[in-house]
């Protein structure tokens, strides 16, 4: 008797310090960051609450970031990029973020009131580096931009995986008005998103750039949605595609990774990379395992024909 109460009292004073803990970090935290989960539809029991969606909350500053909320930002992504590996149960895992802003914005950028703290952090501060863990973040991140995404803002979106944008949003850089030089790739990424002239225009010309214009010039894509309420369904819809396709967080990694690996390279390196990277996969790969898929109600033996077909086209180049 005496045992049992021991370890209840023990269990009881661990949940009270847990308990103290999160009071302590919730006090700590600025409140620009909000976090909450979705179902994704995937494991094929309805689904689990396997999407993150992370919203920039501010809406009076329309979602300026500080030196605190960008070190939320930097550790919520760290977070679930490693939500799977340390978890055991299924329904724990996040298979896809999903960072938008409150109301008629994504990001106004450093909140200048804080910009002497934020631009005087160390360059190897990468807990506060929201770009840095977007950048090494282990699972696909989709950005909706309902508004204006200004200089951090600009940067921060520019490292999702995705961008869907609405009529209003609008791309800004002004870090040439400022004097400041940008860290966290307007200077490196957007050239190589939508062409190095189109690039100064934006940088050096100080040209806005619309939502449609970002997705006439590849930045952002699918296309111009009326509203963030019709672009935030869209995500939703990509993320739970991927989830299910995927089937499993290594899948949809890997694929993110040969892409941005690829690009990295000069065309002639990547392709010879590329060919060989697979067909190294190919040889370790466990072709009847591969292609044999449980069969699904609507498409039946036509799935068979299909991956028995392709089975014997690869047994065929080996």
């Amino acid at each position: 008797m005496d045992i049992f109460f021991c370890k209840k009292f023990i269990k009881n004073k661990k949940e009270e310090e847990e308990e103290e803990k999160r009071c302590i970090q919730k006090k700590k935290m600025s409140g620009r960051i909000r976090v909450s989960r979705r179902k994704g539809g995937g494991g094929g029991k309805g689904g689990d609450d396997d999407i993150c969606v992370v919203t920039l909350s501010d809406a009076a500053t329309k979602n300026s970031l500080d030196r605190t909320s960008l070190r939320e930002l930097a550790g919520t992504v760290a977070r679930e990029s490693t939500r799977s590996s340390s978890s055991s149960s299924s329904s724990d895992v996040t298979k896809c973020i999903v960072l938008t802003g409150e109301g008629d914005a994504f990001s106004s950028g450093i909140d200048l009131k804080g910009a002497p703290e934020v631009f005087g952090m160390d360059e190897f501060d990468y807990e506060s580096d929201p770009v840095y863990q977007m950048e090494k973040c282990e699972i696909p991140i989709i950005c909706v931009v309902p508004g204006v995404a200004i200089n951090a803002g600009f940067e921060i979106a520019l490292a999702a995986d995705v961008i869907l944008v609405t009529r209003n949003a609008r791309f800004i850089d002004t870090h040439m008005e400022l004097g400041l030089l940008p860290s966290w790739g307007l200077s490196s990424k957007l050239s190589r998103a939508i062409g190095i002239n189109n690039a100064k225009l934006v940088s050096a010309f100080r040209e806005t750039l619309s939502g449609e214009e970002a997705v006439r010039l590849g930045l952002a894509q699918k296309k111009v949605f009326d509203g963030k309420q019709e672009a935030m369904e869209e995500a939703m819809k990509l993320a739970r595609r991927m989830i299910e396709k995927s089937r499993s967080k290594e899948r949809a990694r890997v694929a993110l990774e040969v892409i941005d690996k690829g690009f990295e390279k000069p065309y002639g390196d990547a392709r010879m990379s590329e060919r060989k990277n697979a067909f190294a996969q190919y040889r370790s790969l466990p072709l009847e395992d591969t292609f044999s898929r449980p069969r699904r109600r609507e498409r039946g033996e036509r799935e068979n024909v299909v991956a028995a077909a392709a089975e014997g086209e690869i047994r065929s180049k080996l």
